[in-house]
């Protein structure tokens, strides 16, 4: 592999008319685009539309990431999912003491229940705010997964595990 370029110059390099090849799609082994050279046909700063017919004007959307999950080194594109971590103890500590799970605040948590409002959702969402962790209460950026048995956090600061692989071919 050669030496990683920015974000910024691979957005800059490739330009309509440049060729993107899926080649590898580990999550989606039988991917119906695999294998097939598809154009930049339009940019987009968010992603490029790509299709077969190097003349086309619409094509299939491919979605840019975070910059922090793609790699370019100008002959390939490697596109990432975002990474997975455990909570770190400050984490746990915040979550453990927020105001829904507070022993003074049963009462409300009850009344809350019983009566479909949602006050304690609002001071849990204000709490984590406040502890700059807004991702722990339904924030976009990061989140939490509650299903999992051991807590964890989905990170888009992180990589995590190839999603999708392009060759890139210049003009052709």
């Amino acid at each position: 592999m050669k030496k990683l370029k920015s974000f910024a110059s691979m957005k800059r390099d490739l330009q309509v008319g440049d060729a993107l090849t899926l080649v590898e799609a580990p999550t989606m082994p039988n991917h119906t685009r695999l294998n097939i050279k598809r154009y930049i046909v339009r940019k987009q700063t968010n992603g490029w539309y790509l299709n077969p017919d190097k003349n086309a004007d619409r094509g299939s959307f491919l979605d840019l990431p975070n910059a922090k999950l793609v790699e370019y080194d100008g002959e390939e594109i490697r596109v990432y999912d975002a990474g997975i971590r455990p909570l770190t103890d400050k984490e746990k500590k915040i979550w453990d003491n927020r105001p829904s799970q507070r022993p003074e605040n049963k009462k409300q948590w009850e009344i809350d229940m019983l009566s479909d409002t949602n006050i304690l959702f609002w001071k849990d969402k204000q709490y984590f705010q406040k502890a700059n962790m807004a991702y722990l209460h339904y924030e976009k950026s990061s989140r939490l997964n509650f299903n999992s048995s051991t807590m964890t956090i989905t990170d888009k600061q992180l990589k995590g595990n190839l999603i999708l692989r392009y060759k890139i071919e210049k003009g052709a």
